[in-house]
């Protein structure tokens, strides 16, 4: 079977990796067809659209990155070759119905239709998309028994219009019509994001991570229900609101006490978990450089490291001892995140991932200053780019081996963010 999922036009680099995990994480074979013009993914997975149906739609309303999705019935340039052969469609159309029907227990005559268009890259009237809507009803028989509703369907059409090759100048335009069940469209990631603005949330910082960054970053994770998930930075926990939404055990901590304690009344980090209806997370006062956690007892480890744009980098200073007056001294940058992968080289089981936020230069990073340790592989490393001059990767590491605690992480150069506020020009050199 063929299928359409229409991404975002937003953090394009991220589009791969989360479907990728995402499917791995639920056990799904699903094969992209490559190469992937962004943002319109097509893919193919074995079995019937019957046997199918209820796992691929579930997997693909839960991606936060995605806006349409839906099996394809027909592609084309145009509208006009859109509906270039009206037979074979709506035999197509027929036989889907036939199926939505009995999936969900209902006379293939009593389902309810509506139409979306969503048009990348350029503007449309709706009076211009609505006439698109009655030119594929009037070469569609099957349809014109059932009943129309736009707000509640049973079937809901869509077209998904690309122009952002043309744009590009890469390609020519693609014109796709696909089809999805209500099942799971309002449940959709995508539409509940809205809910987990950070204005909404009754305690934030300024470093407060975005929601839809956070949700991303459980997606390359591999994050499931029952997951044990550690943010060693946790600070007002934005990353492990995201973590507890998807059913997990949230773990974390940070170096501020007066993060952990709050602001008095609602100005407290488990005000957001309430809100939520979200278990609360266990959070304790540590310092990431000496964890006090059992060997790989996470499944997964989530964090912003404080790299000195809007937090700094500390470290508890050994002479001040572990009481509640530590004080703290600041960190080089770059050490930091050598850091964070002994951290999870200690604390994350085999198999576990690891995914963290790398500061770095536009106009010099390299690869050398991903940082590296004998028991983790780099599984990708999108970007994201920022104002400044500087940028941000995501870095996913899986544990792959068990070595002994004497292998330390390193750097395979001198990292360019090692420096990274003097180059800026944040803190004078």
């Amino acid at each position: 079977m063929l299928w359409v999922a229409n991404f975002a036009e937003i953090l394009t680099e991220f589009h791969l990796p989360t479907f990728t995990a995402r499917a791995e994480c639920l056990g799904l074979q699903v094969e992209p067809r490559m190469p992937y013009s962004s943002p319109v993914l097509l893919f193919t997975t074995p079995g019937s659209y019957v046997d199918t149906f209820r796992t691929i739609e579930g997997f693909l309303s839960s991606l936060i990155l995605l806006k349409e999705y839906g099996l394809l019935l027909a592609e084309g340039t145009s509208y006009e070759e859109l509906i270039l052969d009206p037979t074979a469609l709506d035999a197509r159309i027929a036989s889907s119905l036939s199926d939505i029907a009995a999936i969900i227990g209902k006379d293939v005559h009593d389902l309810t239709f509506g139409f979306g268009m969503n048009v990348v890259g350029q503007k449309v009237q709706n009076s211009k998309k609505v006439e698109q809507y009655h030119q594929i009803i009037g070469t569609c028989p099957s349809l014109l028994p059932l009943a129309c509703n736009l707000r509640t369907p049973d079937v809901r059409f869509v077209i998904v219009d690309d122009q952002l090759s043309v744009q590009r100048g890469i390609g020519e335009r693609r014109l796709f019509l696909v089809l999805q069940s209500s099942l799971y469209r309002e449940g959709a990631m995508r539409l509940r994001l809205h809910g987990f603005n950070l204005p909404t949330r009754c305690f934030i910082g300024p470093t407060s991570m975005d929601p839809e960054l956070a949700f991303i970053m459980c997606e390359v994770a591999k994050v499931k229900s029952g997951y044990v998930v550690c943010d060693p930075f946790a600070g007002t926990c934005s990353i492990l609101v995201s973590a507890a939404f998807y059913g997990c055990i949230a773990v974390g901590g940070d170096l501020d006490i007066k993060i952990l304690r709050g602001k008095g009344g609602k100005q407290h980090y488990s005000q957001n978990f309430i809100s939520y209806g979200l278990p609360q997370p266990l959070l304790s006062l540590h310092d990431a450089h000496k964890p006090a956690y059992r060997q790989e007892v996470f499944d997964a480890i989530l964090c912003d490291p404080p790299y000195s744009i809007r937090a700094g980098a500390r470290v508890a200073n050994s002479r001040a001892g572990y009481g509640f007056k530590n004080i703290a001294d600041k960190e080089n940058v770059a050490d930091l995140f050598l850091a964070v992968l002994d951290f999870a080289a200690l604390t994350l089981r085999v198999g576990g991932r690891l995914a963290f936020w790398l500061p770095y230069l536009i106009e010099y990073h390299e690869d050398s200053d991903i940082p590296q340790h004998a028991d983790f592989e780099l599984v990708t490393s999108p970007s994201q780019k920022l104002t400044g001059g500087y940028g941000r990767r995501l870095c996913v590491f899986e544990r792959r081996r068990r070595s002994e605690p004497s292998v330390r992480a390193s750097y395979s150069g001198v990292p360019s963010h090692r420096r990274l506020t003097q180059t800026l020009g944040y803190i004078r050199a």
